[in-house]
């Protein structure tokens, strides 16, 4: 079950493969997010958001080199206005995800899915009622540790902070850490 991932993190390769697996495959078409921010924003429904909250190291399997089997934490929130109508919708897109992630049993190169759970709840804002349907995946995954040498040290840090939706930065800031 050793998964192979190109470039960064095995949670970023999951997220964008889940990603890349929805869309256009249920009734939210391409409103399938990889991050909160667009997801929040989207004024069309219904719209999705994947996510991986929680990753824990379950076993090392080896030492020299070390590598460690992993369980992440697969998050998917459908988002759908509230209607008569909408928890069937709901579930007919829960459906369909499950599907599409079970046929893909080993996602990305060897991270076997399991279904763990699935949580409905309601929500609004103002005069605006939303449902959601949240569903957690299980991943599991083996990888190796970096080598040392191959670890970036973190020299810079820039942050910029955008206080409202104007797009122009509002202020920014360069903090170089001690080495």
């Amino acid at each position: 079950m050793s998964a192979q991932f190109n470039g960064g993190h095995a949670r970023e390769a999951i997220r964008q493969a889940a990603v890349s697996l929805i869309q256009n495959r249920t009734e939210a078409d391409a409103r399938v997010f990889g991050n909160r921010r667009p997801f929040l924003n989207c004024g069309r429904f219904p719209c999705i958001r994947i996510s991986t909250p929680l990753e824990r190291v379950k076993q090392v399997l080896a030492e020299n080199p070390l590598v460690l089997r992993r369980e992440l934490t697969l998050r998917i929130e459908i988002k759908t206005r509230s209607s008569n109508t909408s928890q069937d919708q709901l579930d007919i897109i829960s459906r369909t995800i499950e599907g599409l992630l079970s046929e893909d049993e080993e996602l990305q190169h060897g991270c076997a899915i399991t279904f763990d759970t699935a949580e409905p709840s309601s929500a609004s804002i103002g005069r605006h009622c939303f449902d959601t349907l949240v569903l957690e995946f299980r991943c599991e995954y083996d990888t190796e540790a970096p080598e040392p040498q191959h670890i970036d040290r973190l020299i810079t840090v820039h942050a910029d902070w955008h206080l409202d939706q104007d797009g122009d930065t509002d202020a920014e800031d360069t903090e170089t850490l001690p080495q």
